[in-house]
C-alpha cells in the first residue's frame, strides 16, 4: 500500500473513531515512509489518539517527541494545546476520572476558616 493510501484509510478510521486501529495504520505510515508529505502529520494523530483513548502519558511523550523533531512546523500550536489537554486531563486523578469530575468546577480559593476563638467567648 502505497502512502496515499495508507494516510486514506488511517484517517477513515480515525473519522469513524477507531482509534486503536487509526493508530496503528498512521504508526505504520511513519515508519514506513519517515520523509514522505503525511509522516508529520500522522506523528500529531498519533498522539491525539493516545490523547482520546485516555492515554495522557503517551499523547504527552508523543507531542513531545513531535516538538523536538518538528520545532518549525506550521501547526505546532496545535501540538502544544493537545499536550495540554492532556496534561490537563491528567490531574484529574482516577477518582475524579470515575466521578466524571470537570476540573474547571473545581474551587480555585480555599475557604476562610472560622477562629476558634470567636466562638468559645
Amino acid at each position: 500500500m502505497d502512502a496515499d493510501k495508507l494516510y486514506a484509510e488511517a484517517r477513515l478510521e480515525l473519522s469513524n473513531g477507531a482509534w486503536q486501529k487509526a493508530r496503528d495504520l498512521f504508526q505504520k505510515l511513519e515508519s514506513r515512509y519517515p520523509f514522505g508529505r503525511h509522516a508529520q502529520q500522522a506523528l500529531m494523530e498519533i498522539a491525539y489518539t493516545y490523547y482520546k483513548e485516555g492515554e495522557s502519558a503517551q499523547a504527552i511523550q508523543t507531542a513531545d517527541r513531535f516538538i523536538r523533531q518538528y520545532p518549525n512546523h506550521p501547526n505546532i500550536d496545535y501540538v502544544y494545546y493537545l499536550k495540554g489537554l492532556a496534561s490537563f486531563n491528567e490531574d484529574l486523578g482516577i477518582l475524579g476520572r470515575i466521578l466524571n469530575q470537570d476540573i474547571s468546577e473545581r474551587d480555585s480559593k480555599p475557604r476562610a476558616r472560622r477562629s476558634t476563638r470567636s466562638r468559645i467567648s
